[in-house]
């Protein structure tokens, strides 16, 4: 987890929270930055092989129309206002691949849709394939390296050289070398050996040749490798030809296999760095806790707890029978085995068998780390990152979980200030009960729902996982395909056999229920209204707009009501009153004001108070704006409603 200050750790376990939200957006000389006042909508979700968000940005004033922002790097930041000030956490960085303008009889917006180096990593593909020598000697840290690094640097004159340092000649022979005795390198370059083991004194430095250079991706970005931690395997394991790229192979992928073979995970942080660490997955040292309805302590909204098996549950790694000397090992989770055994097999170029049992034991470990023990919805914890070790605590149930953060997502938008995770990764499909259902079996299931089966909350509850556990079974499907990278025609066929049908069933899933399910218990909508044009005076009077209650609001309340104005008042309060024309009463029992040279009624003197007894709403009410006091020199007119399913 990301370090937090003292102040910004408390003012997010608080109950009352001034939420901050940021994005900086840069690009050479150039450089952006948003804020609450321009952010709409802002979505950022994380896991180990993927970082992306969605940020909707308000263009009432047409500032981002003649922006082109595609390429530019973008940080989003979470934070809150707190005793210090205001205070920020920023995310790793992302990149925009997409931006969108918005014009509608209301207003302007911009959308921008971002990605983080995991899916650029996800990108980069093999310019050609990289098959190593069984005598290679590069361990599988010595290969991430390369991978991560996309170059290596060039041997240096008169430089200091470290353990482990790896480097090619200024003029490329083929080979890579890592510094077997620190020192430092002479004024002029040594002749490398070109056969691999074979050494060379340089100055007080000596180099080893380690094995073909890896140069795949040398078109690609290069980024920096950091070893946080390191397990028994990353720098003593070396895969030696049970490790190769093919053509188009992907770099993350490389790097995903690479990691198979250890304890050890990656992770993208905020300084822009490529983490390797072995997660903490174990003891009573937590990264965070969240605990329910505990003073000073982070709450949460809901959490689901999830008992499942370990499958595969059983590794045997083993050398090729091609292989000279022949090593085995094995690693067993036994607590699912007894129940439902299942195995998995591999060849591997073996030193011993205690290094068999100990990639067996690291293969297991993973599949034991993903499985999922759980999901919540929280306020946000701006510091959260995957792989974070931590406890829920419900006092209601008498009970706990711990585990690894697998994913997570954070949300800002006005009113909401959340974020939900997973505890492990999403499970692997194919399994009876988990596989994607066809379209015939969604629709027999969605014709046999009655009306009361619908509007029953479990049903709905029901649906929804339903929908949760078809996209994880998709993201799964997608992850097998990871070991073919050999079979190219194979993988085409179960990409068009196979993903396509089962993405048209999602589909189908989707808009068969979408007419079905209403909003849940809880569940929050904003409607944002452009009430006058920014650059227009603000006047008084009743009717400045109606808003027609919609089907998806039906049945909710009105729990929150602001205002915001483009042009401040010099003098005097605007004022604002929603009442409900169809019923014929106001919703307010204190009216939104916004104070003198403010923009916002957030920072009102005295907030705005629901009639609790006339917050109501139906399909079809139409609701009225109605401007009790302008001020003077006031330009403009925001309203945002908040909505709740009681």
């Amino acid at each position: 987890m990301r370090t937090l200050s003292a102040t910004l750790s408390a003012a997010q376990k608080a109950t009352i929270i001034n939420p901050l939200a940021r994005i900086v957006l840069t690009q050479g000389a150039n450089s952006y930055t948003y804020t609450t006042t321009r952010i709409l909508d802002i979505k950022i979700s994380e896991a180990p092989d993927r970082q992306t968000a969605d940020v909707l940005l308000n263009n009432s004033d047409g500032v981002l129309t003649t922006l082109d922002l595609k390429g530019y790097k973008g940080v989003v930041s979470f934070g809150a206002t707190t005793s210090a000030g205001d205070e920020y956490s920023a995310a790793a960085p992302l990149w925009v691949v997409g931006q969108q303008l918005h014009s509608w009889p209301g207003g302007l917006s911009c959308s921008l849709s971002l990605a983080g180096i995991p899916n650029l990593l996800a990108e980069d593909r093999a310019n050609t394939s990289y098959v190593p020598t069984a005598e290679d000697l590069k361990t599988v840290k010595d290969l991430l390296t390369e991978l991560i690094k996309a170059v290596l640097p060039s041997r240096a004159n008169s430089t200091a050289y470290v353990l482990d340092d790896l480097v090619i000649p200024a003029v490329s022979n083929g080979y890579t070398y890592k510094c077997t005795t620190a020192g430092t390198s002479a004024g002029s370059a040594p002749t490398f050996p070109t056969t691999i083991g074979g050494t060379v004194t340089d100055g007080t430095v000596v180099w080893t040749n380690q094995g073909k250079e890896l140069t795949v991706y040398s078109h690609a970005t290069a980024y920096t490798p950091t070893f946080d931690s390191e397990d028994s395997l990353i720098d003593v394991f070396m895969p030696k030809d049970a490790f190769a790229i093919n053509l188009n192979g992907t770099r993350l992928e490389a790097i995903k296999r690479l990691l198979e073979y250890t304890k050890c995970v990656m992770r993208v942080e905020a300084d822009e760095e490529v983490h390797i660490l072995v997660p903490t997955t174990t003891g009573t040292t937590y990264d965070y806790e969240y605990k329910l309805a505990v003073a000073d302590e982070h709450s949460f909204f809901n959490k689901t707890l999830r008992q499942r098996l370990i499958i595969p549950n059983y590794i045997v790694v083993k050398s090729h029978p091609s292989h000279t000397d022949q090593y085995s090992g094995y690693a067993e989770d036994t607590e699912s085995s007894a129940l439902i055994a299942k195995r998995q097999y591999g060849y591997f170029r073996l030193a011993s068998n205690a290094q068999a049992t100990a990639i067996a034991e690291a293969i297991l470990a993973r599949y034991q780390l993903d499985a999922e023990r759980g999901a919540a919805a929280v306020p946000m914890n701006v510091g959260a990152e995957v792989f974070d070790y931590v406890k829920i605590t419900d006092s209601r149930e008498n009970d706990n979980k711990v585990g690894n953060l697998g994913y997570l997502t954070r949300h800002y938008q006005p009113g909401k200030w959340e974020m939900s995770f997973g505890l492990g990764s999403v499970a692997p499909g194919g399994l009876m009960g988990t596989s994607i259902p066809t379209t015939e079996i969604v629709q027999a299931k969605t014709e046999a729902l009655t009306q009361a089966e619908i509007l029953d909350p479990e049903s709905i509850r029901e649906a929804f996982r339903s929908i949760q556990d078809v996209l994880k079974v998709l993201i799964a499907l997608v992850n097998q395909m990871e070991p073919w990278y050999t079979q190219i025609e194979t993988l085409q066929s179960y990409v068009y056999g196979n993903i396509l049908p089962r993405l048209k069933a999602i589909e189908d899933y989707l808009i068969a229920l979408s007419s079905l399910l209403g909003p849940t218990i809880g569940e929050k909508r904003i409607v944002y209204l452009k009430v006058i044009a920014d650059d227009t005076t603000l006047t008084t009077g009743d009717g400045k707009m109606f808003f027609t209650i919609p089907l998806e609001v039906s049945g909710m309340d009105l729990i929150d009501a602001d205002a915001a104005v483009y042009t401040v008042s010099s003098s005097g309060l605007p004022t604002i009153q929603i009442a409900n024309a169809t019923d014929g009463v106001d919703m307010l029992s204190t009216k939104i004001t916004i104070d003198v040279s403010e923009k916002t009624s957030w920072t009102a003197a005295t907030s705005p108070v629901i009639d609790t007894t006339k917050d109501d709403v139906v399909t079809g009410d139409q609701l009225r704006v109605d401007v009790d006091v302008a001020g003077t020199g006031t330009k403009g007119l925001d309203i945002i409603l908040v909505f709740q399913l009681p």
